[in-house]
C-alpha cells in the first residue's frame, strides 16, 4: 500500500475521534450511535485494509527457472534419471530454494519437444530465443538457466541469444553444473588492452589450464568474427597445466572491434570455459592534447593525471604564470622569478600540431591583444580541431572567449557562466551520464531558444568545421580537502572511487565523441573508366 494511504487513516481517525470527544461533551444521544458506528466501520476498514495487505505480501515472486534438458545435461551425475520424465533436478532444486527463499519455483524445459522431433544436439541459442518470443515474460522478470553451456550449434553461450535478451531488458542469471568431466581445457584469464592503435602490434596475454590425466595439445585462435586473426599451438601436460601465451595482433581500420577468444575444445570436455571476448577501441592515432593552465590548482593537477593515464591521449601541458605582454623594461630578465613563455612559438606555430587544445581556468584577455592569436586559432579551430574551454576563478571575462571563438556564429545569443565554487565536498553536481553524452550531437548551455532543458556543465558550439567545449562547471568531480581520510570508511572510499570513474568516463567520452566529418561519395569522372 502506498504511504499516502495509512497517512489519509490517520487523519480519519484522529478526526473521529475528536468528533466523538466534542459529542460526548454535548451529551447528544442520536450521535452518539452514529459516532459508534463510524467507528465500527473505521475499524472494518482497518481489518480489510490489513488482511488485504496481509495477502498481497504473503504471494510470493515467480522465479522462472530454464534448465537445459539436452544431451550433454542429461548424465547421473546432474541429477537425471534414465527412463524418467526430465526434470529439474533434486538437487538443483533444493540449492535454488536456499537461494531464492522468498520466490516461487517455475521450472521449465527449454528443450521440451514432442517425441517423433527429439532433438540429438543443444542448440541453447535457438531454445532461448524461442521461449522468449513463445512466454511473453515482462521486462522486470528474473530468469534463471541452469546448465553446461555447451551448444552443438553455436561456438559457447551465442551472442545473438544474449542481444536479444539484452534488448527485452530481462536479467538472465547461470547456475552451471558441477559434475564436470574427467578433464577440462579453460581460458582461467585473458589480460588485453583497452585501446589498439592502427598498423601497430597488439599483445594479449592469455592463461589456459588443463586438468587432463594425459598430455593434450589443442590450438588457440584469435577471431574477429570474419577471419582468425591469430591460431597458436597449444601443449599441455599433467606436470605443467598450466601455460601462458602471448598473441600478437595488428588492427588494420579503426573502429570498435569485439574480438573473440577460442580455445579448441576437445572430447567428451566441457567448452562454455574456452571462450572469451575482447571489446577493443581502435584510434587511427594517438590524440594529441595541449593542455594551458592559468595557476596551479587540485583540479588541474587531477585533470593532468586522468589525461596522462589514457593510453589513447599524447598530452603536453604547461602553466602560463608570466603576462608577456605586462613585463616592466625596468627590472632585468635575470632578476624575475618566472621565465618568460614563448606564447609566439606555441600559439603561431606549434598550435596546428594538436587535435584538442584545453584551457584550465586561464584567462585570455591579455592574449586578445594580438591579433595573430586570435587568427591563429580560428584558422585551427576551421581545419576541424577542438578547443575545450573549463571554467575556474580566473575565467572572469568569458565574454573575451566568446569573441575569439565564436565569431560569426550568432554569439549574442549565447549567455554563458563560468561557475567556481570552493566548497568541495566530495559529491558530483549534475554530471551528464555518459551514454546522453556518447548519443547527443550537442547540449544547450542558455540556449532557450532552441531548447527547453539547459545543462549545468556542458555546452557546445560549432565553429565551421571545429567545436568548442565549453566545460561551465569544473568541480563535478570535487575533491575534498582536510583532516578527514575518505579511504578508511568503505561508504566514502567507494563514492571515491565511483566519482573518479564517472570523471573519468566523463573526459574519455567527451575527448573521443566523433565530429561528423565530409566525406566524399562520388569519384571523378574520366572517360573510359566503367
Amino acid at each position: 500500500m502506498p504511504p499516502y494511504f495509512f497517512a489519509g487513516l490517520l487523519v480519519l481517525f484522529l478526526v473521529t475521534a475528536w468528533y466523538g470527544l466534542w459529542l460526548f461533551r454535548e451529551k447528544r444521544m442520536l450521535r452518539k450511535t452514529s459516532l459508534i458506528l463510524r467507528t465500527a466501520l473505521f475499524a472494518l476498514i482497518i481489518f480489510l485494509t490489513l488482511e488485504t495487505l496481509k495477502s498481497s505480501l504473503s504471494v510470493p515472486k515467480p522465479l522462472f527457472v530454464l534448465f537445459d534438458g539436452s544431451e550433454s545435461m542429461r548424465i547421473e551425475e546432474n541429477g537425471f534419471s534414465k527412463n524418467v520424465p526430465i526434470k529439474l533436478p533434486r538437487a538443483a532444486e533444493t540449492f535454488i530454494r536456499e537461494e531464492y527463499p522468498d520466490r516461487e519455483i517455475h521450472a521449465y524445459d527449454l528443450f521440451r519437444v514432442d517425441e517423433e522431433r527429439e532433438a540429438k544436439g543443444s542448440p541453447i541459442s535457438e531454445a532461448l530465443i524461442r521461449f522468449l518470443d513463445r512466454s511473453g515474460i515482462e521486462s522486470t522478470q528474473e530468469l534463471l538457466l541452469f546448465s553446461d553451456g555447451q551448444d552443438s550449434v553455436h561456438s559457447g553461450m551465442p551472442r545473438q541469444a544474449a542481444k536479444h535478451f539484452r534488448e527485452a531488458g530481462i536479467r538472465l542469471n547461470t547456475l552451471a553444473s558441477a559434475n564436470y568431466a574427467k578433464g577440462d581445457l579453460s581460458v582461467e584469464s585473458v589480460a588485453h588492452p583497452r585501446v589498439a592503435f592502427v598498423d601497430q602490434l597488439t599483445t594479449i596475454r592469455v592463461r589456459v589450464r588443463s586438468s587432463f590425466s594425459m598430455a593434450v595439445s589443442t590450438h588457440l585462435l584469435l577471431l574477429d568474427g570474419q577471419s582468425i586473426l591469430h591460431r597458436k599451438r597449444i601443449d599441455l601436460n599433467p606436470d605443467n597445466p598450466v601455460q601462458e601465451l602471448e598473441l600478437k595482433w595488428m588492427p588494420v581500420r579503426s573502429g570498435e572491434a569485439l574480438l573473440s577468444l577460442e580455445l579448441q575444445s576437445l572430447e567428451e570436455e566441457q567448452f562454455h570455459n574456452n571462450f572469451s571476448y575482447l571489446p577493443v577501441s581502435i584510434r587511427e592515432k594517438r590524440m594529441r592534447v595541449l593542455h594551458i593552465a592559468g595557476r596551479p590548482s587540485w583540479d588541474v593537477f587531477h585533470l593532468r593525471r586522468l589525461l596522462k593515464e589514457m593510453p589513447e591521449v599524447d598530452m603536453i601541458a604547461f602553466f602560463i604564470l608570466r603576462d608577456p605582454f605586462e613585463d616592466t623594461q625596468t627590472v632585468p630578465e635575470k632578476e624575475l622569478a618566472l621565465i618568460r613563455f614563448p606564447v609566439q612559438e606555441l600559439f603561431m606555430r606549434q598550435l596546428f600540431k594538436f587535435d584538442t587544445v584545453v584551457f584550465h581556468n586561464f584567462d585570455i584577455r591579455r592574449f586578445l591583444r594580438n591579433a595573430q592569436f586570435q587568427r591563429s586559432f580560428q584558422k585551427f579551430l576551421a581545419g576541424g580541431k577542438r578547443i575545450i574551454v573549463v571554467g575556474g576563478e580566473q575565467v572572469v571575462g568569458h565574454r573575451d572567449y566568446q569573441e575569439l571563438f565564436l565569431s560569426g556564429t550568432s554569439s549574442q545569443k549565447l549567455k554563458l557562466e563560468f561557475r567556481h565554487r570552493t566548497d568541495w565536498n566530495f559529491r558530483e553536481r549534475r554530471l551528464l551520464p555518459v551514454h546522453d553524452l556518447q548519443h547527443q550531437p550537442a547540449f544547450a548551455g542558455d540556449l532557450e531558444e532552441d531548447y527547453n532543458q539547459s545543462s549545468e556543465l556542458l555546452l557546445r558550439t560549432p565553429y565551421r568545421k571545429g567545436r568548442v567545449d565549453w566545460v561551465l562547471e569544473p568541480q563535478s568531480w570535487s575533491w575534498k580537502l582536510g583532516n578527514a581520510q575518505p579511504l578508511q570508511k568503505p561508504v566514502a572510499a567507494a563514492d571515491f572511487l565511483g566519482i573518479r570513474h564517472r570523471h573519468a568516463s566523463f573526459w574519455q567520452t567527451l575527448l573521443f565523441q566523433p565530429i561528423r566529418m565530409r566525406q566524399r561519395i562520388f569519384r571523378d569522372f574520366s572517360p573510359g573508366r566503367p
